[in-house]
């Protein structure tokens, strides 16, 4: 009581009397407990058909075999082909779970799909690590070039199996076409790579390299790489000099 009476608690009061006053009258305009959200539209009631306003899936690609509970590192389009498109499948790992495995020897694999067939893949690159980015060479779709989740650089060259794969388009009821499986052509060496995984490749264009060894302003036939080591390399594949 003598708390109450005091010359502090009499200063406080007056202090926070307006506050208070304010607070009151805000309470008795505004109805603190009014569900905001019944006044808006049902969810129904929007004009337009709502199928209109979702985006269907239009296909979908699956195999058994090769993308069965692995997840899509990276997707590029196959340049001068209608309809061709490849996706690189990797192990779904915890960075925990890649550590146990880092140093193992295992496979990874870039699935190349056909629309007019999805439910055989093309064919299939194979690679020894998993994946994380590749790119087609823009003018030579033949050739592909991937960065690894250790900092290897892969190259694929599928220019032999290019027959092929127009006569399995010409056969795309064959179920019993078998898939062919590319391993890869070129791989760089440990000490040449990156130190951690690649994150992204880019086929340079307006600079090509003929037989004599003079530069011309054609050709796609380098490419940089970048990886989460910061740095960023130069590749320059000498099977691709003009």
């Amino acid at each position: 009581e003598a708390k109450l009476e005091s010359t502090a608690m009499d200063e406080f009061l007056t202090r926070v009397k307006d506050v208070c006053e304010l607070a009151l009258q805000q309470n008795e305009v505004t109805d603190i407990f009014e569900d905001e959200f019944a006044s808006l539209g049902e969810e129904d009631a929007v004009l337009g058909n709502k199928k209109e306003n979702v985006i269907t899936e239009f296909q979908s690609f699956t195999d058994l075999t090769y993308s069965r509970n692995k997840c899509v590192s990276a997707i590029d389009w196959m340049p001068l082909r209608k309809g061709v498109v490849a996706v690189a499948c990797t192990e779904d790992l915890t960075f925990e779970g890649r550590v146990n495995l880092a140093g193992r020897v295992k496979t990874s694999v870039i699935i190349v799909w056909n629309f007019i067939d999805p439910i055989h893949p093309q064919f299939v690159l194979e690679s020894p690590n998993d994946v994380i980015c590749f790119r087609f060479n823009p003018e030579r779709p033949e050739i592909v070039a991937g960065g690894c989740y250790n900092g290897q650089v892969v190259l694929w060259d599928i220019s032999t199996y290019q027959e092929a794969l127009k006569k399995k388009e010409r056969k795309k009821d064959d179920d019993d076409a078998a898939i062919s499986c590319i391993k890869h052509a070129h791989l760089s060496s440990i000490e040449h790579s990156h130190h951690s995984q690649v994150t992204d490749i880019q086929w340079l264009k307006g600079l090509g390299v003929n037989g004599n060894g003079a530069t011309d302003q054609k050709g796609n036939n380098f490419f940089v790489t970048l990886a989460a080591d910061g740095r960023v390399r130069l590749c320059f594949p000498t099977f691709l000099v003009c």
